[in-house]
C-alpha cells in the first residue's frame, strides 16, 4: 500500500466501523430516540474527520522532512530549523552517499574498461552460469562460433562435442581442442562463481605446423631407414673381410654410430604413430610378462651394468601390447643407462599402474621440468656414451597421454629417480 493514501484509507476504516457500531445498536435496541442517530451520526463524522486528518498531518510533516533532508543532500543547503543532532547525522550520511556514488562510478568505470579489453584480446571469452546460460561472450567468440549477440543463449549454441558439453553441465574445468570451418581451436575452462569462464584461442597455425613437423618426422624416417640399412651391412662385411688391423677402430665405428642412428630412426617413427594413430587393443596385458620381454631385451645390457632387476606387484590393462613393451622398457633401459654399476631397478606395479625406481644418480631439480622434452638430455657426454637418443621419456610421455593417463618423474641427486605411470 502507498503512503499518501493511508489517509484515505483510515478514514473509511473508521466510517464503517462507526457505521457497524450504529447498526448493531439499531438492531439491539429499538427503542431508541432519534436524536441518539442524529448525535451517533455527528461523532461518526468527527471520528471519521480525525481519522483522515491525523495520518494526512504526520505524512505531510514527513514529506516535508524528506524534501528537507533531500535538499541537503543534493544541493549542500542546511534548513534553518534543523537541529545540529540531526544536521551531524545528515553530514554523515551525505559523506557516506559521495563515498558510495564514487565508488559506484569507479566500479562502472572499471566494468566499461573490462568490457573493452575483454572486445580487443585476440581469444574468445565467455561466461556460462551454473544452468548453462551465456552471461557474457565476447566479439572473438561470437565470431569464431558464427553467433550473432542475443538473451538466453546457452552452451548448446556452440554445437559442441558431447564430452565437452557434458563437462560444462556438470561445471567442469577442462582442455580441449575442437576443429571448426577449417580450423583448429583450443578450448580452456576454469569455474568461476558457481559458473564457467571459457577461453578460445584460434591454433590452426600451431597445429598446422605441428603436422608437417610430425609428417616431416615421419618421412624424414622412413627415407633414412634404407640408406642405413645398407651401411650397417656394408659395414659388417668390412668388419668380416677386413685384413688390415689399422682399420678395425674405424669399421667399429661406422658400425656403432649406424647402430645408434637406427635405433634414433626407430625411436621417431614410433613417436610419429603414437601422435598420428589412435590406440586399438584387442586384449588385456599382463605386465608381468611384458616385464618377462623387456629382460629378454636388456639382457646385455644387465649383464653390463651388472644390476638387479626386480618386480612385484600384478597390473593388467586394456592396451595395444607394443605399446605396454615400449613403455616398460624404456623406463627400465632408461633406470640401467643413469643407474650406478651393480646398482638396482625395481619395478613395482599396483592396481593404478606402476613405477619404476632406482638408486642411480638422479637428475638435478632445474632439469626435472624437460625430462620429458624430445631430445633433451641432462648430460650429453653420458647420452652419447650410452646410445642414448634423447627420445625415450618422450615416448613413455606420449604412450601414456595415448591412454588418457599421466606420468610423473621424482629425482634427487645421489639418490635415484622414481618414474610413476598412472592409467585410467
Amino acid at each position: 500500500m502507498k503512503r499518501k493514501f493511508l489517509p484515505f484509507f483510515s478514514s473509511l476504516a473508521s466510517f464503517l466501523l462507526g457505521l457497524a457500531i450504529i447498526l448493531a445498536l439499531a438492531l439491539t435496541g429499538p427503542g431508541l430516540e432519534v436524536g441518539y442517530y442524529v448525535l451517533a451520526a455527528f461523532l461518526l463524522l468527527v471520528l471519521v474527520v480525525v481519522s483522515y486528518l491525523i495520518p494526512y498531518l504526520v505524512l505531510r510533516g514527513q514529506r516535508k522532512d524528506v524534501n528537507k533532508i533531500k535538499d541537503y543532500l543534493e544541493k549542500g543547503e542546511r534548513p534553518s530549523d534543523l537541529d545540529e543532532a540531526s544536521a551531524s547525522l545528515l553530514a554523515e550520511l551525505k559523506e557516506k552517499e559521495g563515498k558510495t556514488r564514487e565508488r559506484l562510478n569507479s566500479l562502472e568505470e572499471d566494468n566499461r574498461s573490462l568490457e573493452e579489453m575483454l572486445e580487443n584480446v585476440g581469444e574468445g571469452i565467455a561466461y556460462f552460469d551454473k544452468d548453462g546460460k551465456m552471461g557474457y561472450a565476447n566479439g572473438a567468440l561470437l565470431r569464431y562460433f558464427e553467433l550473432v549477440p542475443r538473451p538466453e543463449r546457452t552452451y548448446t549454441d556452440l554445437m559442441l562435442p558431447e564430452e565437452i558439453s557434458r563437462k560444462i553441465a556438470a561445471v567442469q574445468g577442462f582442455r580441449a581442442t575442437i576443429d571448426r570451418n577449417g580450423k583448429t581451436y583450443l578450448l580452456t575452462s576454469t569455474p568461476y562463481h558457481e559458473g564457467l569462464i571459457i577461453a578460445v584461442a584460434d591454433i590452426s597455425y600451431e597445429a598446422k605446423g605441428e603436422d608437417i613437423r610430425s609428417s616431416f618426422s615421419s618421412s624424414l624416417g622412413h627415407e633414412l631407414k634404407t640408406p642405413l640399412a645398407t651401411i650397417r651391412g656394408f659395414s659388417e662385411i668390412l668388419s668380416l673381410q677386413n685384413k688390415d688391423p689399422s682399420l678395425n677402430e674405424a669399421i667399429g665405428h661406422i658400425e656403432s654410430e649406424a647402430r645408434r642412428l637406427s635405433v634414433l630412426v626407430e625411436d621417431m617413427l614410433r613417436l610419429s604413430r603414437l601422435e598420428n594413430t589412435k590406440p586399438s587393443p584387442k586384449n588385456v596385458v599382463d605386465f608381468r610378462q611384458i616385464y618377462n620381454d623387456c629382460l629378454l631385451s636388456l639382457e646385455p645390457t644387465i649383464a653390463k651394468k651388472r644390476a638387479k632387476v626386480s618386480i612385484e606387484g600384478t597390473f593388467s590393462y586394456l592396451m595395444e601390447e607394443r605399446d605396454a613393451y615400449f613403455l616398460l622398457k624404456n623406463l627400465i633401459e632408461n633406470s640401467l643407462k643413469y643407474g650406478k654399476d651393480g646398482g638396482k631397478v625395481a619395478v613395482v606395479l599396483n592396481k593404478n599402474g606402476f613405477y619404476v625406481e632406482d638408486d642411480g644418480q638422479g637428475i638435478p631439480l632445474e632439469s626435472l621440468p624437460r625430462v620429458f622434452e624430445r631430445f633433451y638430455r641432462v648430460d650429453a657426454s653420458h647420452n652419447r656414451e650410452s646410445e642414448s637418443t634423447g627420445l625415450g621419456l618422450s615416448i613413455v610421455k606420449h604412450i601414456v597421454l595415448r591412454y588418457g593417463g599421466k606420468v610423473e618423474i621424482q629425482s634427487s641427486l645421489g639418490k635415484g629417480t622414481k618414474v610413476t605411470v598412472s592409467l585410467p
